[in-house]
Protein backbone atom coordinates (compact mmCIF):
# COMPACT_ATOMS: atom_id res chain seq x y z
CA UNK A 1 0.00 0.00 0.00
CA UNK A 2 1.51 3.37 -1.04
CA UNK A 3 2.43 5.99 1.39
CA UNK A 4 -0.36 8.68 1.59
CA UNK A 5 2.57 11.09 1.50
CA UNK A 6 3.42 9.64 -1.84
CA UNK A 7 -0.07 9.83 -2.96
CA UNK A 8 -0.67 13.11 -2.14
CA UNK A 9 2.55 14.83 -3.08
CA UNK A 10 1.22 16.15 -6.32
CA UNK A 11 -2.00 17.45 -4.83
CA UNK A 12 -3.95 19.86 -2.51
CA UNK A 13 -5.28 17.95 0.30
CA UNK A 14 -8.62 19.08 1.44
CA UNK A 15 -9.45 17.75 4.77
CA UNK A 16 -12.40 16.30 6.48
CA UNK A 17 -13.40 15.09 9.39
CA UNK A 18 -16.49 13.49 11.02
CA UNK A 19 -16.72 14.81 14.18
CA UNK A 20 -15.26 17.06 16.91
CA UNK A 21 -12.45 14.92 18.22
CA UNK A 22 -11.06 14.16 14.99
CA UNK A 23 -11.19 17.64 14.06
CA UNK A 24 -9.42 18.60 17.08
CA UNK A 25 -6.99 15.64 16.54
CA UNK A 26 -5.82 17.03 13.08
CA UNK A 27 -5.95 20.76 13.85
CA UNK A 28 -3.27 18.93 16.67
CA UNK A 29 -1.26 16.87 14.90
CA UNK A 30 -1.04 20.01 12.33
CA UNK A 31 0.04 22.91 15.29
CA UNK A 32 2.82 20.44 16.57
CA UNK A 33 4.02 19.41 12.52
CA UNK A 34 3.25 16.08 12.73
CA UNK A 35 1.71 15.40 9.64
CA UNK A 36 3.51 13.63 7.24
CA UNK A 37 2.21 15.56 4.50
CA UNK A 38 3.15 19.50 3.30
CA UNK A 39 0.59 21.70 5.55
CA UNK A 40 1.00 24.65 3.25
CA UNK A 41 -0.87 22.18 0.24
CA UNK A 42 -3.75 21.42 2.71
CA UNK A 43 -6.62 22.99 3.15
CA UNK A 44 -8.11 22.59 6.86
CA UNK A 45 -11.01 24.96 6.44
CA UNK A 46 -13.65 23.13 5.51
CA UNK A 47 -13.56 20.37 8.51
CA UNK A 48 -16.93 19.49 9.17
CA UNK A 49 -18.75 21.00 6.35
CA UNK A 50 -19.92 16.86 5.24
CA UNK A 51 -21.07 16.71 8.63
CA UNK A 52 -25.10 16.69 7.42
CA UNK A 53 -25.68 14.40 4.20
CA UNK A 54 -27.95 17.09 2.81
CA UNK A 55 -26.01 19.74 2.33
CA UNK A 56 -22.86 17.41 1.09
CA UNK A 57 -23.32 18.33 -2.61
CA UNK A 58 -23.44 21.73 -1.96
CA UNK A 59 -20.55 22.34 0.22
CA UNK A 60 -18.66 20.27 -1.92
CA UNK A 61 -19.53 22.03 -5.05
CA UNK A 62 -18.49 25.53 -3.36
CA UNK A 63 -15.13 24.30 -1.88
CA UNK A 64 -13.95 22.26 -5.26
CA UNK A 65 -14.89 25.06 -7.59
CA UNK A 66 -12.03 26.98 -5.81
CA UNK A 67 -8.93 27.36 -7.65
CA UNK A 68 -5.89 25.49 -6.39
CA UNK A 69 -2.38 25.89 -6.82
CA UNK A 70 -2.16 22.25 -7.52
CA UNK A 71 -5.38 19.63 -8.45
CA UNK A 72 -7.15 18.93 -5.30
CA UNK A 73 -7.64 15.48 -3.35
CA UNK A 74 -9.97 14.87 -0.35
CA UNK A 75 -9.09 13.40 2.67
CA UNK A 76 -11.97 12.37 5.15
CA UNK A 77 -11.12 11.41 8.39
CA UNK A 78 -14.14 8.96 9.88
CA UNK A 79 -14.84 5.99 11.89
CA UNK A 80 -17.45 4.14 9.98
CA UNK A 81 -15.74 1.50 7.25
CA UNK A 82 -19.01 1.55 5.35
CA UNK A 83 -19.16 5.63 5.12
CA UNK A 84 -18.32 7.20 1.67
CA UNK A 85 -18.56 10.65 -0.25
CA UNK A 86 -20.55 10.81 -3.44
CA UNK A 87 -18.76 13.67 -5.25
CA UNK A 88 -20.91 15.80 -8.01
CA UNK A 89 -20.52 14.86 -11.20
CA UNK A 90 -18.02 17.22 -12.47
CA UNK A 91 -15.91 16.39 -9.73
CA UNK A 92 -16.04 12.80 -10.04
CA UNK A 93 -12.23 12.54 -10.85
CA UNK A 94 -10.99 14.23 -8.03
CA UNK A 95 -9.49 11.41 -5.61
CA UNK A 96 -10.84 10.93 -1.97
CA UNK A 97 -8.78 8.94 0.55
CA UNK A 98 -10.73 7.74 3.86
CA UNK A 99 -8.51 7.41 6.85
CA UNK A 100 -9.92 5.54 9.40
CA UNK A 101 -10.10 5.39 13.54
CA UNK A 102 -12.45 2.38 13.42
CA UNK A 103 -14.48 1.39 16.07
CA UNK A 104 -14.71 5.13 17.14
CA UNK A 105 -12.16 8.10 17.45
CA UNK A 106 -12.51 7.47 21.82
CA UNK A 107 -10.65 3.59 20.76
CA UNK A 108 -7.72 6.12 20.82
CA UNK A 109 -8.88 7.27 24.17
CA UNK A 110 -9.00 3.29 25.41
CA UNK A 111 -5.76 2.53 23.93
CA UNK A 112 -3.56 5.41 25.68
CA UNK A 113 -5.09 4.98 29.30
CA UNK A 114 -4.02 0.98 28.79
CA UNK A 115 -7.78 -0.20 28.10
CA UNK A 116 -7.12 -1.76 25.07
CA UNK A 117 -7.65 -5.68 26.69
CA UNK A 118 -10.27 -4.79 29.35
CA UNK A 119 -12.39 -2.64 26.64
CA UNK A 120 -11.87 -6.17 24.05
CA UNK A 121 -13.09 -8.67 26.96
CA UNK A 122 -16.31 -6.59 26.97
CA UNK A 123 -19.48 -9.14 26.02
CA UNK A 124 -21.08 -7.68 25.36
CA UNK A 125 -18.75 -5.15 23.59
CA UNK A 126 -19.85 -1.45 24.37
CA UNK A 127 -19.16 1.95 22.13
CA UNK A 128 -15.91 2.55 22.47
CA UNK A 129 -16.96 6.33 23.16
CA UNK A 130 -19.12 4.81 26.32
CA UNK A 131 -16.54 2.71 27.58
CA UNK A 132 -14.41 5.24 27.54
CA UNK A 133 -16.45 8.22 28.97
CA UNK A 134 -16.35 5.91 32.01
CA UNK A 135 -12.91 7.02 33.01
CA UNK A 136 -13.12 11.08 32.80
CA UNK A 137 -14.90 13.26 34.63
CA UNK A 138 -15.37 15.07 31.84
CA UNK A 139 -17.30 15.20 28.50
CA UNK A 140 -14.87 13.58 25.70
CA UNK A 141 -16.69 14.64 23.09
CA UNK A 142 -16.37 18.36 24.04
CA UNK A 143 -13.48 20.52 22.18
CA UNK A 144 -10.67 20.53 23.92
CA UNK A 145 -10.89 16.48 24.85
CA UNK A 146 -8.64 15.38 22.77
CA UNK A 147 -5.84 17.13 24.30
CA UNK A 148 -6.86 16.66 27.71
CA UNK A 149 -6.86 12.70 27.18
CA UNK A 150 -3.29 12.81 25.92
CA UNK A 151 -2.44 15.22 28.68
CA UNK A 152 -1.27 17.63 26.22
CA UNK A 153 1.45 15.63 24.81
CA UNK A 154 0.82 15.33 21.18
CA UNK A 155 3.34 12.39 20.76
CA UNK A 156 0.65 10.51 23.21
CA UNK A 157 -2.11 10.49 20.40
CA UNK A 158 0.69 9.58 17.86
CA UNK A 159 1.43 6.56 19.84
CA UNK A 160 -2.15 5.61 20.43
CA UNK A 161 -2.72 5.89 16.49
CA UNK A 162 0.43 3.62 15.82
CA UNK A 163 -0.87 1.22 17.84
CA UNK A 164 -4.28 0.87 16.46
CA UNK A 165 -2.86 0.84 13.17
CA UNK A 166 -1.04 -2.47 13.88
CA UNK A 167 -4.57 -3.84 15.14
CA UNK A 168 -5.69 -2.96 11.81
CA UNK A 169 -2.76 -4.87 10.29
CA UNK A 170 -4.23 -7.90 11.79
CA UNK A 171 -7.63 -7.70 10.92
CA UNK A 172 -8.81 -8.24 7.11
CA UNK A 173 -11.30 -5.72 6.49
CA UNK A 174 -8.57 -2.94 7.49
CA UNK A 175 -5.40 -4.36 6.64
CA UNK A 176 -5.28 -2.12 3.34
CA UNK A 177 -7.20 0.76 5.13
CA UNK A 178 -5.64 4.16 6.39
CA UNK A 179 -5.78 4.89 9.97
CA UNK A 180 -4.65 7.88 11.63
CA UNK A 181 -0.90 7.32 12.42
CA UNK A 182 -0.42 7.27 8.22
CA UNK A 183 -0.70 10.78 8.92
CA UNK A 184 1.69 11.33 11.17
CA UNK A 185 5.35 11.08 11.76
Amino acid sequence: MSTLTDICTDHYIIFFCEGRNEEDALKWLSEEEKLTLDVSSCNFDNLRKLRTRKQRSKHLQAILRNDYDKPPALIYILDSLKETITLPREFRHIPIYYIYTYPEFEILFIIHINQWETYNRQNPKPKASEFAQGFFDWDIKTEGSVKRVFEFEVTNLVEAAHVLKVQYNKIRDLRDKYGLYDLCH
